[in-house]
């Protein structure tokens, strides 16, 4: 982004400046940059401007490189895994007696979201690390290149997808469990006003019967008690639920911004300048800002 701005402010003559810049200082010609001080700062605003543009290529093309060998490795792993799967599946299915159950043990096993997360994180993995092996130079045929650059795109898309389907199902999980919670809490409320009426009622007729009257005010306060430990539990359960619903709407708007550059990609949509390099930005600072809030709760508890 910083790239994008220099180099839509720069300025256009930069060579002119350049020689003039050669000019003005040749011979420590101090005279002239005391009489042309705005022509000297012009000149060093531009020098300095060609080599930011320079250098901050340099560092933008590095750190891409760097994030994508930071990736890369992980398809072997991956292979293995699968290929564990199927054994696994395969050990099960021979264990059954007929061909329905040997069926019925395959789709548990293959058909599910599991499955798909898997075949996704694989199909990604491959086409990146096909970049990857690309920026290296270690192959470089064109056709190939525009069908790997599209299939990258449209995996990591489907990865996106996916996972805000499973916080969007998380977070409906979390608040279902909450609400559910929340009933329980106000019913143990209720349940302690009760008591509370009970024991003032106990007090008032200890004169009639003491020894029943102490054994009912005894069981009263040792339930309020259970119910106080109980109720300390829930809040404490509730600041939980509060804490991970936090965690998975940063996931959520973090994907959505991931799904709005990707988008760019997949569809070949025209977008102004930078658009790619924005919502990238959002998603970076929303994925930072979901590891510090998780980090500052490891380290208060």
């Amino acid at each position: 982004l910083l790239l994008f701005i220099k180099s839509s402010t720069y300025n256009n003559n930069i060579s002119l400046d350049i020689d003039r810049y050669s000019k003005l200082f040749s011979n420590n010609n101090i005279l002239s940059i005391v009489q042309n001080p705005k022509l000297a700062m012009r000149i060093i605003v531009s020098k300095s401007s060609k080599l930011f543009l320079e250098k901050g290529t340099l560092v933008s093309s590095q750190l891409s490189f760097y994030r994508q060998i930071m990736r890369c490795g992980y398809t072997p792993f991956r292979l293995h895994h699968w290929y564990h799967k199927f054994l696994d599946t395969l050990h099960a299915a021979q264990k059954s007696k007929d061909l329905h159950s040997q069926s019925v043990v395959w789709y548990k096993e293959w058909w599910n979201e599991d499955t798909l997360s898997d075949f996704i994180d694989l199909y990604y993995g491959i086409m990146d690390e096909l970049m990857l092996l690309h920026k290296l130079r270690l192959w470089s045929n064109k056709r190939m290149y525009s069908w790997v650059s599209k299939h990258e795109a449209l995996s990591w898309y489907y990865d996106i997808i996916l996972g805000l389907k499973k916080n969007w199902e998380k977070l409906q999980s979390i608040k279902q469990k909450e609400f559910e919670l929340k009933i329980q809490y106000q019913v143990r409320q209720r349940a302690l006003e009760l008591s509370s009426k009970l024991n003032e009622s106990s007090t008032s007729s200890s004169y009639i019967d003491g020894s029943a009257s102490l054994v009912k005010q005894n069981i009263i306060e040792s339930f309020k008690q259970s119910n106080l430990d109980l109720e300390q539990e829930m809040v404490a359960k509730l600041q939980s639920y509060q804490h991970d619903k936090r965690i998975i709407k940063f996931d959520l708007i973090r994907l959505f911004f991931d799904f709005l550059a990707d988008s760019t990609d997949v569809f070949g949509m025209k977008t102004p300048p930078g658009t790619y390099a924005a919502l990238s930005l959002c998603s970076g600072v929303l994925g930072f800002s979901k590891l510090w809030v998780q980090a500052e709760e490891d380290l208060k508890k």
